[in-house]
């Protein structure tokens, strides 16, 4: 719903922290290993892949969100090269459901089958649910110390004042095969729809009206040109407004129209909607909300300012529109 407003986990601005509020731990033997931190990530359209190799293991983890609807992904596929041993992997996450873990003592937590699910009653603008569930059977536990402290045999179903969300799946690893498991996060406005959102996962690209490839000399510029550069300002910029140098979930009034003409000749009809969408925060006497969350409930919430380049930048989109698509029908629509 908005990436700053209603953040499911924590984001932090600082690189140096890697964001550790989300961690896929596997304990075997008496160690611990993040299967995610310092293994070798690979990119593509639709997800990430990130590659980890020791001596007792190979592993692979996919993460991929749902082309509709609010769920994530996370697919770990683990090759034992040991001695057979019992081994137990954690889905670790440390719930938000607002902007920040200020209010963490707040959130409650309910289990479900092979899932928890949390509400946060402090979000009086986003009001849903955020659930964590598993393919697997699994225990479940929100004491995030004795997650982190590796007690995983002692954790208890409730901690208050310092709660994590954490699913424990437990396998017989056997050498040289494979195990697989898959995580879900997900949200929904009720608990219900939170608790069904992975049953309806969709994989599917979203396809845009027109592409453009290039083939030059130089491989790395037609690898992003072809892939990462579309896919950076609609999915990145236009859609989830958010970036690990940036979470914000609001629309710039400038920001978003500059992006949108990036957008024109792949896909026209989100400059359109976005030009509408700046028509309804522009006032009577021509400002407009620098920058606005739009949330539930019809609740718009930003600054207003008059700053010169927000004011240009609407006709200057507007025109950018018309001379690529010749739809002047736009110039008869009222936006109240």
């Amino acid at each position: 719903v908005n990436s700053r407003e209603n953040k499911l986990t924590p984001w932090y601005n600082d690189i140096k922290t890697d964001n550790r509020g989300e961690m896929l731990i596997l304990s075997a033997n008496g160690e611990y290993y993040d299967l995610v931190l310092g293994s070798e990530a690979v990119f593509s359209d639709n997800k990430a892949v990130y590659y980890g190799k020791t001596d007792h293991f190979n592993s692979v983890v996919s993460v991929s969100v749902s082309k509709t609807g609010f769920c994530k992904k996370i697919s770990v596929q683990l090759e034992w090269l040991d001695n057979p041993c019992e081994a137990k992997i954690c889905f670790y996450t440390e719930p938000v459901l607002g902007v920040s873990r200020n209010f963490t003592r707040m959130i409650t937590a309910e289990e479900q089958d092979k899932a928890l699910v949390f509400k946060n009653p402090c979000n009086s603008d986003v009001k849903g649910y955020m659930a964590i569930s598993s393919s697997e059977e699994v225990s479940s536990t929100t004491d995030r110390e004795a997650v982190l402290s590796g007690k995983w045999e002692e954790t208890s179903k409730s901690s208050r004042y310092n709660l994590c969300g954490a699913l424990i799946t437990s396998k017989n690893f056997f050498k040289n095969k494979v195990f697989s498991v898959e995580f879900y996060i997900s949200f929904g406005f009720t608990k219900e729809s939170a608790l069904k959102m992975p049953s309806l996962f969709n994989s599917e690209l979203i396809e845009n009206e027109n592409s453009i490839k290039i083939e030059t000399p130089d491989k790395s510029l037609n690898y992003m040109f072809n892939g990462w550069l579309e896919k950076q300002f609609i999915n990145g910029r236009m859609f989830s407004r958010t970036g690990f140098y940036q979470n914000s979930g609001a629309y710039g009034f400038r920001d978003q129209l500059q992006d949108s003409c990036a957008a024109l000749i792949l896909n026209p009809e989100i400059t359109k909607r976005q030009i509408f969408r700046a028509c309804t925060v522009q006032f009577i006497e021509g400002d407009v909300l620098h920058w606005w969350h739009r949330l539930p409930q019809n609740i718009i919430r930003g600054v207003r300012t008059r700053y010169s380049d927000d004011l240009l930048w609407l006709p200057y989109t507007l025109c950018e529109y018309i001379q690529k698509t010749e739809d002047y029908s736009i110039l008869k629509t009222s936006i109240a």
